[in-house]
């Protein structure tokens, strides 16, 4: 059986007998300035505010107004808890978009022969896909 029927390449990602796909640098870009620009962070931190009055509040009640304030402190923070998921997934995800745009500018780099700028930049953590 030859090494190319195991299919080893796979396994590691890197298939030597596939092309690479080129990204398409300007739809990620336009997808990351999507996201920021329909971020709403201005509900969130109005949320988050709302929440740290509840909890400086909590010290000065006692008897119902203490159930009350923290069933409406739980409503809160679970409206913010999803809301905050929603943004780190899609945040993680246009962290990816912008990973693959700096992996793309650095073949496009290599293909113009710009080896001291590539080299330099694959050094710095956030460059690298």
């Amino acid at each position: 059986m030859a090494v190319n029927e195991w299919k080893i390449w796979k396994r590691f990602r890197k298939d030597p007998y596939q092309e690479e796909k080129q990204t398409d640098l300007p739809g990620e870009l336009k997808a990351v300035l999507e996201f920021l620009r329909d971020t709403d962070l201005k509900e969130m931190i109005r949320e988050m505010e709302k929440m740290k009055e509840l909890a400086e509040e909590e010290g000065l009640v006692d008897g119902e107004i203490i159930e009350k304030n923290l069933r409406e402190q739980i409503r809160l923070f679970d409206k913010i808890l999803q809301r905050y998921d929603f943004f780190q997934n899609d945040a993680d995800i246009n962290g990816l978009r912008l990973k693959k745009a700096a992996g793309e500018l650095l073949r496009k780099a290599e293909k113009h022969q710009m080896e001291e700028l590539v080299k330099e930049k694959k050094k710095k953590l956030n460059w690298r896909e």
